[in-house]
């Protein structure tokens, strides 16, 4: 069994760093996708990837940010439709029995720290970031084979023994049989 594992959570929380630490050691594809400028463009991605990436290491589902950022940053007003297709898009990308949901967080302090230092908070406030972690539970904490990570205090080599040891817990057989992306 090949796994579809999704690496979702607030930026700052490492999700690249574990995404990257993932795909090579099991040797499959990772995917991360560009910032896509509407929810729909973004569920047309999720879509794809859906189609055409039965395993695979995926860095975010836009759409699920574009709901969360969007609502707390922009102020924007989403549609129950366009509610409902980014929670049905989430379903199917972890409906196979081998999808997998990595949620990495961290405290609002450690992670306007971290986008500090990398010169990425002038698009967000601090006080956002408790509300973005809190709807990312929301939409995210109560899958089912979801692990979720506090990364506050870790280094990324823990972060990724956690999330390595549960994959292997779970019993996934990884093994990449195509060319990489």
């Amino acid at each position: 069994m090949k796994p579809r594992i999704l690496i979702q959570g607030p930026d700052g929380a490492g999700k690249t760093t574990l995404g990257v630490d993932l795909a090579d050691y099991y040797q499959i594809p990772y995917l991360k996708f560009s910032q896509s400028k509407s929810v729909s463009e973004a569920l047309e991605v999720t879509q794809n990837v859906i189609d055409n990436y039965p395993y695979c290491v995926i860095d975010r589902i836009k759409a699920l940010d574009h709901m969360i950022y969007g609502a707390l940053i922009d102020g924007l007003r989403f549609s129950t439709d366009e509610m409902s297709q980014m929670v049905d898009s989430l379903d199917r990308l972890v409906a196979p029995s081998n999808a997998y949901i990595i949620f990495l967080h961290a405290t609002p302090e450690i992670l306007w720290q971290r986008l500090t230092q990398r010169g990425d908070e002038t698009y967000i406030q601090f006080d956002h970031l408790r509300h973005i972690i809190a709807y990312y539970r929301y939409f995210i904490g109560s899958r089912r084979n979801c692990l979720t990570i506090d990364t506050s205090h870790k280094n990324s080599a823990n972060v990724f023994h956690i999330a390595k040891e549960w994959i292997d817990h779970h019993g996934i057989s990884v093994h990449f049989a195509g060319p990489k992306c």
